[in-house]
């Protein structure tokens, strides 16, 4: 699969997506960084042979590759273009003459001998330069204009070879790295070659920098405390978003749970409402008359006394009440309510869209009939309601305690699950990044590390569960009930953070971690809720229903959450604040394992248990172990053969063989670095190790090279701990790879965390490798990286050159004896060395020397293997 290719393979399969197409227009943004040569030199046949009937825009650090493919070539510098043509034209308007290689002897200074060689070719040659240095190699450019005064520089150089300390030297034309270089500096002065004096005091700074004594002891740890601590406090201001999801919505959740829980409370009050005519207001009063009584007499008397504005319609036997109600609507003031009295019977009218229109009706006819009956003029039946506003004394239950129960727990769950299921988003990230593997490498215990993080995410967690406390209390929810509520919260964070930690370690994607974890968290709660609702429902009296419970509590915390809260919002609506001796002797039946002590004794197994589990896959003998088995069912599948014994005689002369001069570095007394002896690697199909064996001596530098998948990044892997041989030996300074190693690493691909910018990067790690001046060292290791300029920039915002350089850096601050470097210039300009990345791991040799340091490079550049390896 695509996911078990190595770097360069990737970069052909991109390549391939992008011809395969048939488009006419291709954009290729790098297309053979991280390619080995024979790959680079297959791909640019392979576009030029396409690019005749297609439109090619393609970005390059190369220059050869540029010139062979580019028809025209455009230089852009800070985000401009500055010059655009063809590379004949750019070589002639911006060239700077020819280039003279020198390389110097074996046991010669090279410094001393570029600045020798510089002030010769000064006097002969008027406006010759020194150049970059390449390891033993340096360059010096001649005006082409001074042709003429060459040969007797040259024949000087021939007669005086062993005196200027030369071995060799030879002539070429500019080239368009030089034009590249040129255009750069004259586009960005700042930019520009420094003089000697400052290249050789930046190298001084970094070697000072890193002789200083390291912290130990409690020292050291406080350090290592404080630097984590601030990775996640830089991770969360940088990231507000995840903030809002984990504190303002849970929050939002929080009140209108209140809002609707106050609402489920309909309070009554003494507030009364009386129906007369007065408050009735002006209407239509419609009253048919086909016999007259004194009740008639009676009720148009009352009528009478209705607000200004109304009107008596006093209809006969003849008369079509119908008729009349429909021209009502055409008229006003509109009909309120009326009557019908018949020789047999009276009826009551009253309109359906008027308010208290029935009522107002019944108490006009009552108080009618009263003065026909007693014949008193003024007598008067007041006939009052009491209304409902929501604030009074008497409480009416409208939303019962069990429904209060369930909103409650349903409403405190969805809370949770937004506050705890983000915090996997930042465990994906550091992983997947492989920063957090950076961190291992400076031997930070694993104890302080998770522990650190742990701690940061209960800050976090305990500082939005108060917020949603306070809101719960301040409203009156769980009255008297805080100290259940506060043990459930603390008990859910144990129970399923601890599960977040121990399976954030099997996915790639935090985005899919997130909404995976915020899925089982609610499937988990609601459907085992489900489950046992139906199961008493059908099976009532079964104890075997209660027995199913316990183990889904112990499965799903959620679920055990949401019982519980269910039970205690049930418990303190029902009962209200234990404020007298009953309710308290009910309030402490909660304890009891019927109620939510069942739960909180399951969430706290619970958590015990995902904690051994996590602990236990973090120690290396365990995964060592696991991978063990994984690695013996495969190479039984696929039908791989390991030789089952190291001959030391046999491996011992193939070392030998392969490096002339072991004998002599035997001899000198130094102490192995690096040793790796008979190494294989299986993955399923591919043998991505055969045997692999070499050393390195304590001082030296071993160069890397090959191809695309020849397994330079497998076994950098191994040596730093990130994974393990299925057979063979790997030691450093003795110790087995197995074990925890404290190395400077630049990986193939940055190992950075995207929210730091380049400095705070460095600060962190420096801190925790034991610098007692973290800021002054990073800002040495920045100057000496070309990365000063960009140092406050998110690393998300860098360009990957840009992040190269803050990986090369981070191997180069490391206090260790042994530091990796895998392809560490790929994706990186071909700046002048004397400020860039090449010059400062060269100068970094000198350090090693001093330190008894070793290098391990591997590269797909020939020229910057012999620049670096001794």
């Amino acid at each position: 699969v695509a996911a078990s290719l190595s770097g360069g393979q990737k970069r052909k399969l991109c390549v391939s997506m992008a011809l395969i197409g048939g488009s006419t227009l291709i954009l290729l943004d790098e297309p053979t960084a991280g390619m080995d040569p024979q790959a680079r030199r297959d791909v640019e046949a392979l576009l030029e042979s396409v690019k005749g009937d297609r439109t090619v825009l393609l970005t390059t650090h190369y220059m050869d590759e540029a010139e062979l493919l580019g028809d025209r070539i455009a230089i852009m510098v800070a985000g401009r273009v500055y010059c655009c043509g063809t590379p004949q034209f750019l070589k002639e308007r911006f060239g700077g003459g020819y280039i003279m290689t020198i390389v110097a002897a074996e046991k010669a200074k090279v410094g001393d001998v570029a600045e020798t060689l510089a002030d010769l070719a000064g006097k002969y040659v008027q406006g010759a330069e020194r150049g970059p240095v390449h390891g033993k190699q340096f360059e010096i450019t001649l005006p082409k204009e001074r042709e003429k005064d060459f040969p007797q520089l040259f024949e000087h150089l021939e007669k005086s070879k062993d005196a200027l300390q030369i071995s060799s030297f030879g002539l070429s034309l500019n080239t368009l790295e030089q034009v590249f270089l040129k255009v750069a500096e004259s586009a960005d002065p700042a930019a520009g070659v420094l003089d000697l004096n400052e290249r050789i005091n930046r190298h001084k700074e970094l070697i000072q920098a890193l002789q200083v004594d390291r912290l130990e002891g409690s020292t050291l740890i406080f350090a290592q405390l404080c630097a984590l601590i601030t990775k996640r406090i830089i991770y969360y201001v940088r990231n507000r978003s995840q903030l809002i999801v984990q504190v303002l919505i849970p929050v939002g959740i929080a009140l209108s749970c209140v809002y609707v829980s106050r609402g489920g409370l309909i309070k009554t009050a003494a507030e009364e409402r009386t129906f007369s005519l007065e408050t009735f207001g002006p209407s239509r009063i419609p009253v048919q008359m086909e016999a007259n009584t004194s009740l008639v007499d009676a009720y148009l008397e009352v009528v009478s006394e209705a607000p200004p504005g109304s009107l008596i319609h006093k209809l006969g036997s003849s008369d079509s009440l119908d008729r009349w109600v429909h021209y009502l609507p055409k008229k006003m003031p509109p009909p309120g309510f009326g009557a019908i009295f018949a020789p047999s019977s009276i009826t009551v009218l009253f309109s359906g869209r008027a308010f208290h229109s029935m009522p107002t009706a019944v108490n006009v006819f009552d108080n009618a009939l009263l003065r026909a009956e007693t014949g008193e003029s003024d007598g008067m039946i007041r006939t009052h309601i009491r209304t409902y506003t929501g604030i009074g004394a008497d409480e009416h239950d409208v939303v019962s305690a069990g429904q209060m129960g369930e909103l409650l727990g349903i409403s405190l769950l969805l809370a949770l699950m937004l506050i705890t299921s983000p915090i996997v988003i930042f465990l994906v990230e550091e992983r997947v990044s492989k920063f957090s593997h950076q961190q291992s490498l400076t031997s930070v215990s694993l104890i302080l590390f998770w522990a650190v993080s742990l701690f940061s995410d209960l800050v976090l967690y305990s500082l939005i569960c108060a917020c949603f406390v306070v809101v719960l209390v301040s409203f009156g929810i769980f009255q008297g009930y805080l100290e259940f509520l506060i043990v459930l919260l603390a008990l859910y964070f144990w129970s399923c953070v601890i599960f977040i930690y121990l399976v954030s370690s099997i996915f790639s994607s935090p985005s899919r971690a997130n909404v995976f974890l915020f899925i089982w968290q609610l499937a988990g709660a609601i459907g085992a809720d489900m489950l046992i609702r139906s199961a008493r429902m059908e099976l009532k009296g079964e104890q075997w229903v209660e027995d199913l419970r316990t183990p889904l509590l112990y499965a799903f915390p959620s679920f055990a959450l949401l019982n519980a809260t269910m039970t205690l919002g049930e418990f303190s609506t029902k009962l209200g604040p234990p404020n007298n001796p009953r309710s308290l002797e009910l309030s402490l039946m909660l304890w009891e394992w019927n109620y939510i002590g069942r739960n909180m004794m399951c969430m706290t197994i619970s958590g015990i248990f995902f904690l051994l589990v996590f602990v236990l896959f973090r120690i290396k003998a365990v995964r060592y172990r696991q991978f063990q088995v994984w690695d013996w069912l495969a190479q039984k599948m696929y039908g791989h053969t390991i030789p089952a014994t190291i001959n030391d005689d046999e491996e011992n002369k193939k070392i030998n063989s392969a490096d002339e001069e072991r004998s002599n570095v035997e001899e000198s007394g130094k102490e192995m670095a690096v040793e790796v002896k008979n190494l294989y690697k299986i993955y399923r199909k591919v043998k991505a190790l055969d045997g692999v064996t070499f050393r390195v001596w304590r001082g030296e530098c071993l160069g890397l090279l090959g191809q695309s998948g020849a397994g330079k990044t497998t076994t950098f892997d191994i040596l730093t701990g990130q994974s393990f041989a299925s057979y063979g030996i790997a030691r450093i300074d003795g110790r087995d790879t197995k074990k925890q190693i404290a190395i400077g690493y630049c990986p193939q691909f940055d190992a950075v965390l995207l929210d730091l910018t380049g400095r705070e990067t460095l600060k962190i790690l420096a801190r925790m490798h034991g610098f007692s001046d973290p800021h002054d060292l990073a800002e040495v290791v920045l100057r000496n990286v070309g990365m000063a300029g960009h140092a406050d920039k998110m690393l998300r915002y860098c360009s990957g050159g840009q992040r190269r350089k803050i990986s090369a850096g981070v191997a180069l601050l490391a206090r260790t004896r042994i530091i990796m470097l895998d392809e560490p210039t790929a994706g990186i300009d071909p700046k002048k060395p004397e400020n860039g990345l090449e010059s400062s791991i060269s100068r970094s040799q000198d350090l090693n020397h001093i330190n008894g340091q070793s290098f391990s490079v591997t590269s797909k550049k020939v020229f910057l293997r012999l620049a670096l390896e001794d």
